[in-house]
């Protein structure tokens, strides 16, 4: 602890723009209860980082009965969630002043601890009026109160393990985050990296910390590999693309809905940079979630499939990302746009999970 606030007390920003990726999670409530490998720079971390951020996501759906083999469960995701995240980065090679080549010069970890409050929050009025606005689909949002939380998560006749109905703060998951640096090289094209370009791999595990009931965490332990590069184009303009096979444990308890055992995600993030600012546009695939085979139950003809939670739960999510950094500050904001068709929907080409149906966040990063 005292580390981390020398740390916070010395850090500045950096006099070249930080040219590394986004770094945040796909949110949502289904989501945010399972590892997530973020994307970092391939390249060599150069020093101590702490990264303090705040996210907020809107997830939305109404009341969704699904089944499977004569078995029945409830999904409800209506809420918006507020969430901490502190991730201190350490170089170990660094740190411990080895020598450069060696094993531990190429190793980094991280210790990534969030704490989230679920609740009614305040942007349902604003996301309704951008509907109306645009004239987009509203996925009945009307027909509910806005600014109300309703998570549910649990098998027909029961409540447990998840029925949230009014404000919860939820510890999160811990997760250790590990990159090896495989290679890098090339002289770089402006100040900052050590090299042009890099590749390293990635070993990620989640410790179960969370409560499920609180929706916290799934109470399981999950482990993740990625594979990352990060290519310097040009002097303004930085490349970086992860792809990642992950393996989530079951959820406590025995609900009928698990998630799939093997996930993969792939991400691509460009950063350009301007002066002392950067601009990132990211863009993020992740399999789906939970096991297939369920079913739709239309119980009222105004929930209909677009509007539940069936796609966030039996479908793959494409993540879109736009980033303005400037120091040690950046901002995000992230929509959900899947490219695919979904059966009884119609001649769509494109869908959206709505978990979340959209997000935003801050991110504080300071180093020595």
């Amino acid at each position: 602890m005292t580390a981390v606030l020398l740390l916070a007390a010395c850090g500045s920003a950096a006099a070249s723009p930080d040219q590394g990726p986004l770094g945040v999670r796909t949110p949502g409530s289904l989501r945010d209860l399972f590892l997530d490998v973020v994307q970092w720079d391939a390249r060599a971390v150069p020093a101590l980082r702490l990264d303090v951020g705040w996210a907020m996501a809107n997830d939305w759906s109404t009341p969704t009965t699904l089944t499977r083999d004569g078995q029945v469960v409830q999904v409800r995701l209506d809420e918006q969630a507020d969430s901490l995240t502190a991730s201190l980065r350490v170089p170990w090679g660094v740190v411990l002043g080895s020598p450069e080549g060696s094993f531990l010069r190429r190793l980094a970890t991280a210790l990534e601890i969030r704490g989230t409050v679920h609740w009614g929050g305040w942007s349902d009025p604003v996301i309704d009026a951008w509907h109306r606005v645009f004239a987009y689909n509203d996925f009945a949002r009307p027909a509910f109160p806005s600014n109300e939380i309703h998570l549910a998560l649990h098998p027909a006749l029961g409540t447990a393990p998840v029925d949230i109905r009014q404000a919860t703060f939820a510890f999160g998951d811990v997760v250790l985050r590990n990159q090896l640096l495989l290679w890098e090289g090339g002289d770089p094209l402006r100040d900052g990296p050590g090299a042009r370009a890099g590749v390293s791999l990635r070993l990620d595990v989640k410790i179960p910390t969370g409560s499920l009931p609180r929706m916290g965490g799934s109470g399981g332990w999950d482990v993740g590999l990625g594979l990352l590069g990060t290519w310097q184009a040009t002097s303004w303009l930085v490349g970086h693309a992860i792809v990642t096979g992950s393996l989530w444990s079951p959820m406590a308890g025995d609900l009928p809905l698990q998630p799939r055992t093997w996930q993969g995600s792939a991400g691509l993030s460009l950063a350009v940079l301007l002066g002392g600012w950067s601009l990132l546009l990211e863009d993020r695939w992740s399999s789906a979630p939970f096991q297939a085979g369920w079913g739709f139950v239309e119980v009222d003809p105004e929930w209909t499939l677009q509007s539940s939670a069936f796609t966030a739960v039996t479908l793959p999510q494409n993540q879109i990302t736009g980033g303005v950094r400037y120091g040690p500050v950046t901002f995000w904001f992230q929509e959900d746009f899947t490219i695919g068709h979904v059966p009884g929907l119609g001649p769509t080409w494109f869908h959206d999970t709505n978990a979340p149906d959209v997000a935003l966040g801050l991110t504080l990063t300071l180093r020595p």
